[in-house]
């Protein structure tokens, strides 16, 4: 038989999980800020003297350019569209056997406006890119929806770190 003593200590132990539980989900959420903070003052060393810039800029900011290289740390790949940036990063995302299996439990679920961005059949994909086994990703888009979709809605789902990915432009 519990005595009002033991309720209270059951209480205080429950609000202190809770207090903890809600700790860490900030702890996640400030992490995940900071690495955007770290990302955007890193653009002011990509600017203009080599036309290299972060691919965390606003993607509006590549409208109407034209992609020549994608930078990955010192690596240095040619690139004549932005569908072939889009492909090249995630494909270095999915490298990681971690990031792939995550990829692929978000097939179906992570949607545009009229269709899915991810799939597991190219059937429903306007113009499907295979990334794997069972795993698509649609590249019919202009370069600021592209841009906009492969770092919101796809790396920041991930969790992936692409703070050393830059776009040269012609």
């Amino acid at each position: 038989m519990l005595t009002k003593g033991d309720e209270s200590m059951n209480d205080i132990q429950k609000i202190n999980a809770i207090r903890n539980a809600t700790i860490s989900e900030v702890n996640a959420i400030l992490a995940k800020a900071n690495r955007k903070i770290e990302n955007i003052s890193g653009i002011k060393d990509s600017f203009p003297i080599e036309n290299k810039f972060s691919i965390c800029i606003e993607p509006a900011f590549f409208k109407g350019t034209k992609p020549s290289a994608v930078c990955f740390g010192k690596e240095r790949i040619e690139v004549k569209k932005w569908n072939e940036v889009y492909t090249l990063v995630l494909e270095k995302c999915v490298a990681d056997k971690l990031n792939y299996y995550k990829l692929l439990s978000l097939r179906n679920k992570i949607l545009g406006r009229e269709r899915i961005l991810v799939s597991d059949s190219p059937k429903r994909l306007k113009r499907p890119f295979k990334l794997g086994e069972d795993l698509f990703v649609e590249i019919k888009y202009a370069s600021d929806t592209l841009m906009h979709i492969l770092i919101n809605r796809i790396l920041d789902e991930l969790d992936f770190d692409y703070s050393d990915i830059f776009v040269e432009l012609k």
